[in-house]
């Protein structure tokens, strides 16, 4: 299963993905390109619409939109973007350890 498409720039530490499915935070993912696999951790989860993008400047416009979307039948455009820090080279046989988030320790 694709779970959507690297956008924008990556690095090696991270990478952000835009998608059609709902995705929870804290997932383990698979990204893979170039004949490699990574193993990666969602870390932010954002979702939004082109409609109402960060270009609005009018609150009635963005209103109208809302409503639109609201009564309307017409299935408006949505995404939703993942931020993934990458963890380790799947491909690498010795697999050293990943670099797994640090876990909270006794209060």
């Amino acid at each position: 299963m694709v779970l959507g498409h690297v956008i924008d720039e990556a690095d090696t530490l991270s990478a952000t993905a835009i998608t059609a499915s709902k995705v929870r935070l804290g997932t383990y993912v698979v990204l893979e390109y170039d004949g490699y696999k990574v193993l990666g951790l969602v870390t932010k989860v954002s979702r939004g619409s082109p409609l109402l993008n960060g270009s609005i400047r009018d609150p009635d416009a963005a209103e109208r939109i809302s409503n639109m979307r609201l009564n309307s039948n017409v299935k408006f455009p949505e995404y939703i973007t993942v931020r993934v820090k990458l963890l380790c080279n799947l491909n690498d046989r010795a697999l050293l350890q990943p670099d797994l988030p640090h876990l909270q320790g006794p209060l």
